[in-house]
């Protein structure tokens, strides 16, 4: 769909945008407001409809004045935007999705639940392309948790579900029902899913269903720090790794408490000098001689006798 009025809204989205990168690297801000457009344009929507879909972004994420909207493409657009608009970024993730479901939920413009299902329909295409190529290092970007971005867009489904039908409806709920596989996959540790590293970079962990890293601890580390620590079992790793690195050691190393042992033990060994007296002709001289290594583990060491000082005066 060409008009000038179309023309004249793709200039002021790339006005207010620019050239401004998504999250997770999943393009450009216009070229989702662009997408967004031609998916509403596809299922036949009118031109305010295309118009309000190349500018749903720009309240939200743009420092465009409402007045602009309204001068140049009238109130109706204007409106339309609004709806689909969240409020400031200082609210929280959850307040801010509350409320744009409310929005969705009051709104008597049909145009406005069309953006919001062309809006998600993108959005859940580049996310599930996302997820598959890099696995969970894609979700990182994102401020919500996977079990948050699942009860999100399942809300907003419904609840345009709920209030008209529409083809557009129906592509919806295909591309959520693919981003949903694609989290129960992440959930599971799927072998076919690229694996990523835990927050503390050293091993690859699967992506829970609650949408943070699991935080089983890696085979062969103790639950807690006292001597009373249990030892876990080794979880099974789903990642396609063929090395083990270091911290996948055999479950039979010692703890912490026994590492200390050694390391005491070790030192204990080794061959120092300790100053003893002996006598000579005319005075105490103080030479050193070598103390014997310690006894092995495992046989009782004989109780050391401190070596007597002996002078001889003429």
């Amino acid at each position: 769909m060409y008009s000038d009025r179309v023309e004249l809204a793709f200039a002021t989205a790339l006005e207010a945008h620019g050239l401004r990168r998504r999250k997770a690297g999943r393009g450009f801000e216009v070229s989702h407001a662009a997408s967004v457009a031609l998916i509403a344009g596809d299922f036949g929507f009118d031109e305010d409809t295309v118009i309000a879909a190349l500018l749903h972004d720009t309240l939200e994420d743009t420092d465009l004045a409402p007045s602009v909207i309204r001068e140049r493409f009238g109130g109706l657009v204007l409106a339309m935007v609004e709806d689909v608009s969240e409020p400031p970024r200082p609210a929280r993730w959850r307040a801010r999705k509350t409320v744009y479901i409310e929005q969705l939920r009051r709104t008597p413009r049909h145009g406005a639940l069309a953006v919001a299902s062309a809006d998600k329909i993108h959005n859940l295409t580049k996310m599930v392309a996302g997820v598959r190529e890099r696995g969970t290092a894609f979700l990182t970007a994102f401020t919500a948790g996977l079990d948050q971005m699942i009860w999100y867009q399942r809300e907003v489904h419904r609840t345009l579900g709920g209030r008209w039908s529409h083809a557009i409806l129906d592509a919806h709920g295909e591309r959520l029902e693919q981003f949903l596989a694609v989290a129960d996959e992440l959930a599971a540790g799927t072998p076919g899913a690229p694996a990523s590293l835990c927050r503390a970079g050293r091993r690859p962990r699967p992506w829970c269903a609650r949408g943070r890293q699991c935080s089983v601890p890696a085979p062969g580390r103790a639950m807690g720090t006292g001597r009373g620590s249990r030892p876990v079992s080794p979880a099974p790793d789903s990642s396609p790794q063929s090395s083990q690195p270091w911290h996948d050691a055999p479950a039979s190393l010692p703890g912490r408490d026994g590492i200390t042992r050694m390391l005491r033990m070790w030192r204990t060994s080794q061959t120092t000098e300790r100053p003893t007296m002996t006598a000579t002709a005319s005075s105490c001289q103080i030479i050193t001689s070598p103390i014997p290594a310690a006894t092995p583990p495992g046989r009782r060491r004989a109780r050391r006798r401190r070596p007597a000082r002996t002078c001889s005066r003429t």
